[in-house]
């Protein structure tokens, strides 16, 4: 083809030649300045074509090279990632990460060029389009944050809102695969793992799931719930998380400025482990936890409803009783059961109903199996022959409250401090251990519903006849204004009064906190 086309131009080249001699064949001027051009200036020209075809060739290599390294250098220098959904970039300096706009590369980029290698100023765009490229095939979802961007991400969340650093792993995993969408299957609305995972936590997974729709447009929480709706068990995995997290104050600092931090480990965590379960498989030292958040898959209803019987149901055979029938009410056994859903730390992960036929079923097979009489009466919603080691502390608190608190609507600001102090002294005369703050806040919150609170610090509307709060305080402002005089008193001086007369004259009894004092004050 090559000879072919030589021949070709060889021929059209003589034939020109040809036939301009021949046209000028009779004009000596004519053939004498085209013979010098030929002879003489042709091969020079053609000469300095080459010359100037070589130094061509020559310069762009160099200006490729130089292009390349330039490339090179600046990307090594520079590291920036690529969301496509959202046509976002974003840069990393080896602590954070940062979005960054397209505008911004570019002005780095032509900085770098002006500083550094002005030679390439003829190749500003080209070098601009190729270093955006090459960005835009580093996703922000394959970014390997370094160790410093990870220990910091996890120092933000344990301890503060996880108990073991490897809880914080687990959950950042699932952030992750939920990310990179994992948990999506053909028809992106079927989940093929549940997250459950404490109703403190909503606030949390709100900001996250913010942040994570700015930077990456995409859910970082579909696959978490906070209620059990009769979730296939195998399906289904726990992670706690401390109560404090409904604090906002505790974190909401720490996310918002490391939101993306947070999210890009997360996927890292996703991409290096596989998945949440798989990172599971890792837990070789941890066994517990491994085995708490597969509880759910690992156990059947069946089997927590015989857990939670053993753990604190017995059969009345099986206790020493005094006259008293052993039985326990179906609204004790509810009680109960937050209980234990509380210390084994689950959800409330079985419908009452059938938590109750469970019950029913396993009390009728262990009493057959046992010799003993045991059963339930659906007339008294009661099992019979069934019992609780920790109902008699429970009988202890109604018989209190039953015995001693009176509704009166006047009253307000009872503390839970002073309510344990007065239960606590009332079972010790009476014979019964003394209960903590949580767990009698538990107990009036089950059995009164209808109470009121503030703060689960205060109730209102209630008094209680071991101690006449008003009446004492109201003593107590008589004598201070008897002896000095509460006419131009603001009401912190009075309530110091009031605790120097309190230590003074009735020192045994207990002394009114200062917001039911400041009440008394603006109403007396």
């Amino acid at each position: 083809m090559v000879t072919l086309y030589h021949s070709i131009m060889k021929n059209d080249i003589m034939e020109v030649v040809t036939t301009i001699l021949e046209t000028y064949k009779e004009d000596d001027y004519i053939k004498e300045k085209f013979q010098k051009f030929m002879l003489d200036h042709l091969p020079n020209q053609v000469e300095q074509w080459k010359n100037d075809q070589q130094r061509r060739v020559t310069r762009n290599e160099e200006m490729v090279k130089e292009h390349d390294a330039f490339i090179e250098v600046f990307l090594r220098r520079h590291t920036h990632f690529y969301n496509p959904p959202n046509d976002k970039f974003f840069s990393y300096n080896g602590r954070e990460f940062k979005h960054i706009t397209e505008d911004n590369i570019t002005h780095k980029i032509s900085n770098m060029i002006d500083s550094e290698s002005s030679d390439l100023s003829s190749w500003r765009k080209k070098t601009k389009m190729n270093i955006l490229k090459k960005i835009k095939d580093k996703l922000l979802t394959r970014a390997i944050p370094e160790s410093e961007t990870i220990q910091h991400v996890l120092r933000l969340l344990h301890p503060s809102l996880f108990v073991k650093r490897n809880e914080a792993k687990y959950f950042l995993c699932v952030l992750g695969d939920n990310i990179l969408k994992k948990y999506n299957i053909a028809n992106q609305h079927t989940i093929s793992c549940y997250h459950f995972i404490d109703s403190k936590a909503k606030a949390l997974l709100r900001d996250l799931e913010y942040y994570s729709n700015h930077y990456f447009s995409t859910s970082s929480i579909n696959s978490f719930k906070h209620k059990h709706h009769d979730h296939a068990y195998e399906l289904c995995r726990l992670i706690t998380i401390l109560p404090c997290v409904q604090q906002e104050q505790y974190w909401k600092n720490g996310i918002k400025n490391s939101a993306l931090d947070i999210l890009c480990v997360a996927c890292h965590y996703s991409n290096r482990y596989g998945s949440g379960d798989e990172f599971l498989e890792t837990l070789q030292s941890d066994f517990d936890l491994k085995e708490h958040i597969l509880y759910l898959k690992d156990n059947t209803q069946k089997n927590i409803a015989k857990s939670f019987y053993d753990q604190y149901l017995v059969h009345g055979d099986n206790i020493i009783q005094d006259s008293e029938p052993i039985d326990i009410t179906w609204k004790d056994i509810t009680f109960l059961w937050k209980q234990f859903l509380e210390s084994n730390r689950l959800p409330n992960i079985m419908f009452m109903n059938l938590l109750k036929q469970e019950l029913i079923q396993y009390v009728t097979e262990q009493a057959q199996l046992d010799g003993v009489q045991a059963s339930f009466d659906e007339a008294t919603d009661t099992f019979i022959g069934v019992t609780s080691k920790l109902m008699p502390n429970v009988q202890c608190f109604l018989s209190f409250w039953q015995g001693t608190m009176i509704q009166d609507d006047s009253e307000q600001y009872m503390e839970i401090d002073e309510l344990a102090y007065l239960y606590n002294d009332w079972s010790k005369t009476n014979g019964n251990q003394p209960i903590q703050n949580e767990r009698l806040v538990e107990l009036i919150q089950f059995y009164y519903p209808n109470v009121e609170w503030q703060e689960e610090k205060y109730i209102h509307g209630y008094k209680n006849k071991l101690w006449n709060k008003q009446t004492d305080t109201l003593i107590a402002l008589d004598a201070i204004k008897t002896q000095i005089g509460t006419h131009n008193m603001n009401v912190y001086d009075a309530y110091e009064h009031y605790c120097k007369y309190h230590n003074k004259i009735i020192p045994s009894t207990l002394l009114v906190s200062k917001v039911y004092f400041e009440n008394m004050w603006e109403n007396r």
